[in-house]
């Protein structure tokens, strides 16, 4: 990401060079490859760059943890980025089944971070298709492959996009519990056999080239910190719900996010005394490599907690 330099490039915080700003800009559409079809397309993402810059130089004024930054969403408006990014569906109710939440009896270690230990498959990246819950419950199952099996195996997200009729709407939003209820009744494809395209298309699944299910789906609304981090470390990485609102312009550091709307799918990987540690499913070329790390205080961390699944890998 770009750092947040502008600053002493800028009279004020309000008014920039414009030059300036062009200059970041065309170097932004270079770095993400951004393509657009018209000059007036052009001329109205500058102005939403504009925009964005201008929020990201006030609020790393303030932010004490994180660094807010130019990322590959700094073209969208919060409202686009919410459209097709933030596309968890809703239910009446997020847990379709009471689980209670069991804390492992093990004494917790003060940090614990999966990808040390190898039990984090790469970051993947979704593309622009709401596809985040397939993303997340794909990546909990390559997680519990690696440390169950010691294999690294890679799951089919398109087969979740594509075939998961259950309640899910492939890039316009779904849900984990209902994407392994899917999986637990047809079996999932490696994404070698059926790769992701990033958009909806007919389902092509073939069962013989199923390579893994799933069984006893659970789903758990409101956990604290403590049943998380036993979870963990007994478990492994959760695939969680979270509100993602403050991700589009996330650089790096601590994140103190205090949106409570569940809107996007991600893989709950570690902890320290005082953060969690996030994988998601933008890419390696967004925050920290891929992931994001937030406060765990309540009200501050996302709303990491307020669901959670798990299965059993098979």
């Amino acid at each position: 990401m770009f750092k947040v330099i502008f600053a002493l490039l800028c009279i004020t915080m309000i008014t920039c060079d414009e030059s300036i700003v062009f200059k970041r800009f065309i170097e932004f559409t270079h770095k993400f490859n951004k393509v657009y079809t018209s000059m007036e397309e052009f001329n109205s993402k500058f102005e939403v760059f504009k925009a964005n810059l201008m929020e990201v130089l006030a609020a790393d004024e303030f932010s004490g943890s994180h660094t807010m930054g130019i990322t590959k969403f700094s073209d969208l408006t919060k409202a686009e980025f919410r459209a097709q990014y933030l596309t968890l569906r809703t239910p009446n109710s997020w847990c379709q089944s009471g689980d209670k939440f069991l804390a492992a009896s093990e004494e917790l270690a003060d940090s614990l971070d999966w990808r040390t230990k190898g039990g984090v498959s790469p970051v993947k990246d979704q593309g622009q298709c709401g596809s985040c819950w397939a993303f997340s419950t794909i990546a909990y199952l390559e997680s519990q492959s690696l440390i169950k099996n010691q294999k690294a195996v890679t799951y089919s997200e398109q087969q979740l996009v594509d075939c998961d009729d259950l309640g899910d709407q492939g890039c316009n939003g779904g849900l984990m519990q209902t994407a392994m209820e899917y999986i637990q009744a047809n079996g999932i494809e490696s994404d070698k056999d059926y790769p992701y395209k990033a958009r909806d298309q007919t389902c092509k699944y073939d069962k013989t080239k199923s390579i893994a299910t799933v069984s006893a789906i659970n789903c758990y609304e409101n956990v604290s910190n403590a049943q998380i981090q036993s979870y963990l470390t007994s478990v492994g990485p959760l695939s969680i719900a979270v509100d993602a609102d403050a991700f589009q312009m996330y650089d790096s550091g601590v994140l103190d996010c205090t949106g409570s709307q569940l809107d996007h799918g991600v893989l709950l990987v570690g902890y320290t005394a005082d953060t969690w540690i996030i994988k998601n499913s933008w890419g390696k070329n967004w925050g920290e490599a891929g992931f994001v790390r937030t406060q765990n205080t309540k009200g501050h961390n996302c709303a990491v907690g307020a669901y959670v699944v798990t299965a059993t890998l098979k």
